[in-house]
C-alpha cells in the first residue's frame, strides 16, 4: 500500500466510519460518569455567559443562586410579580425575555421550566437564558451531555481528533497540548513537537489508548463524539477522575462555532473562544457577500473520482458552506457524506465538480490523469463537458474534511472554484499545500502557531 492510499483511508475513516457508527451506537453516558456543573449560568444572548461557580449542596434554589451570581458580578436583578424581567440592564420586551432552562441529565437538549420552584441538583445545568419564543439557550454540555462549565484551567491537554486539535490551535493553546491522535497534523508546530518527543501519539482517530492517554497525565481530554471508541475512552477517562468533554459531529457551521465554544469553555479560553467565532462569522459572511449576486450552480463535492463515490449531502458542513456561497448541492436530499450510485451521478448532472482527495498530488499530470480516466457516468455531466472538475488535495484536503474553526477559508477556496469571475485570484483546477495562496479574503484566519 502506497503512502498516499494510507492518506486516502484515513481521510474516509474520519470523514465516514466514526459517522456511520455515530448512527448506530448511543453517545449516552451512564449517570454516575456525568459531571454535574456546581453552579448556575446567566446567559445574555449566544455565547455571552457568565457561570457562577457555587455548591449545589447548601442551595440548590435558582433565585436564590441567581441573587448570589448578581451580586457577585454586580449585576442588579428586577422581579415583578414573581417573575424574572431584567438582568443587568437587559430587560423584557415584546419578542424577548427571561426564562428558566435546564438539561435534563443524559440529554444535550435544553428545555425551558414552566416554574422557578425546581431542584437544580436534578439536572446537568440550570441556565438563566434571554431569549425569544423560537431560539434555546448556548450550547452548555457537550454530545454526551457532561457539562462545559465548571473546569480548572488546563495545563495538559489530550486531543483525540484532528477537529479538537485544530480547534485547540485556533484559542492558541498549543503549548498545552501532550497528547494528540496519529491524524492530527494542524498547526504545523504540533508536528515539530511532536518529532522532539514533547507531544505524544495517544493511538488513532479509531482506536484511542487509555493507557498512553492516561500516561500523559492530562488535565482534560478533548473527544470527538463521531467516533464510539472516543466516546467510550473518554468515560473511561472521566470515571478515572479525569475531566473530558465530547464534541459535537460538525453538521453545519453552528456546530462548528458551538465545539470551538465547548474547547474554550472548558480549557479556561472562553474569551478567546468568543473572539475566534466572531472572527469565524465575519469572515463567512464576507466570503458569502462576494458571490451573493452570482447565479446557483449545482455542486457535487466527491471524496474520490470512483463511478459510485462518497459524496458531501445534508447535515454536513460542506453542504451549509454550499448554501451559503450562492451555490447548490447536487445532493442536499440524502444525509451525511452518503455513498451516490452510478445512476446518481448523470441525474445530479453537476455544473461544478470537486473532489476531496489524497490518491492524486496537486499537478496538471495527476488531474490530466485523473480527468482521462472518470467513469462513463461522470461523462455525462456539464462539470466533465466544461472541465469544471477540481481536485483538493494535500494540506487543502484536510481543510476541506475537518469541520473546524478554519472553515471561512474552505469557504473561500470553494467560491472562487465555482464563481470565479467574482475574485481576483485564479483557481486552478488543482490545490493542494499551496491552498492559501489563493486566499485573501479569510487569509488571517490562519493559526500556524
Amino acid at each position: 500500500m502506497t503512502v498516499n492510499q494510507v492518506k486516502v483511508y484515513s481521510t474516509v475513516s474520519i470523514i465516514l466510519i466514526g459517522v456511520l457508527l455515530s448512527g448506530i451506537v448511543s453517545l449516552q453516558t451512564s449517570e454516575s460518569s456525568l459531571a454535574h456543573a456546581n453552579g448556575i449560568l446567566i446567559d445574555f444572548e449566544k455565547y455571552d455567559t457568565t457561570w457562577f461557580e457555587y455548591d449545589l449542596n447548601v442551595s440548590h434554589n435558582p433565585i436564590s443562586l441567581l441573587d448570589k451570581c448578581c451580586k457577585e458580578n454586580n449585576y442588579e436583578y428586577t422581579m415583578e410579580k414573581g417573575v424574572v424581567t431584567e438582568i443587568n440592564g437587559v430587560s423584557n420586551n415584546d419578542t424577548h425575555s427571561w426564562g428558566l432552562w435546564y438539561v435534563v441529565k443524559n440529554s444535550t437538549s435544553w428545555s425551558k421550566s414552566d416554574s422557578y420552584d425546581i431542584d437544580m441538583r436534578n439536572y446537568s445545568i440550570v441556565a438563566w437564558a434571554y431569549r425569544d419564543s423560537e431560539t434555546t439557550p448556548t450550547v452548555a454540555v457537550d454530545a454526551t451531555g457532561v457539562s462545559i462549565y465548571g473546569y480548572p484551567q488546563a495545563m495538559r491537554i489530550v486531543t483525540l481528533s484532528p477537529v479538537a486539535t485544530e480547534t485547540v490551535g485556533a484559542l492558541k493553546a498549543t503549548g498545552a497540548i501532550v497528547g494528540m491522535d496519529y491524524y492530527s497534523n494542524y498547526p504545523n508546530s504540533l508536528n515539530k513537537a511532536r518529532t522532539e518527543g514533547r507531544i505524544a501519539t495517544v493511538g488513532t482517530y479509531t482506536d484511542p489508548s487509555y493507557e498512553l492517554i492516561m500516561k500523559q497525565s492530562p488535565d482534560i481530554v478533548i473527544a470527538d463524539s463521531t467516533q464510539y471508541n472516543q466516546v467510550q475512552v473518554a468515560k473511561a477517562i472521566r470515571d478515572a477522575g479525569v475531566n473530558s468533554v465530547a464534541l459535537y459531529q460538525g453538521e453545519d457551521m453552528d456546530t462548528i462555532y458551538d465545539n470551538t465554544f465547548i474547547v474554550g469553555t472548558a480549557i479556561g479560553y472562553e474569551m478567546t473562544a468568543k473572539n475566534i467565532i466572531a472572527e469565524d462569522g465575519l469572515g463567512a459572511k464576507a466570503v458569502a457577500s462576494k458571490v451573493a449576486f452570482t447565479d446557483k450552480k449545482r455542486v457535487m463535492v466527491a471524496l474520490s473520482p470512483d463511478s459510485a463515490p462518497y459524496v458531501a449531502g445534508n447535515y454536513t458542513y460542506v453542504n451549509d458552506i454550499i448554501n451559503t456561497i450562492s451555490a447548490e448541492n447536487a445532493f442536499g436530499s440524502m444525509k451525511g457524506w452518503a455513498h451516490a450510485n452510478t445512476e446518481m451521478i448523470a441525474q445530479k448532472n453537476a455544473d461544478v465538480i470537486i473532489i476531496v482527495t489524497e490518491s492524486y498530488k496537486a499537478t496538471q499530470a495527476e488531474w490530466d490523469y485523473m480527468y482521462s480516466h472518470l467513469p462513463d457516468a461522470w461523462k455525462l455531466t456539464n462539470a466533465y463537458a466544461n472541465k469544471e472538475i477540481y481536485l483538493v488535495t494535500g494540506k487543502a484536503a484536510d481543510l476541506a474534511s475537518r469541520a473546524a474553526p478554519r472553515f471561512p477559508q474552505l469557504s473561500e477556496l470553494l467560491a472562487e472554484i465555482i464563481h470565479p469571475d467574482s475574485f481576483e485570484t485564479e483557481v486552478p483546477k488543482y490545490i493542494g499545500d499551496e491552498y492559501r495562496d489563493y486566499l485573501t479574503i479569510t487569509k488571517y484566519l490562519s493559526y500556524d502557531n
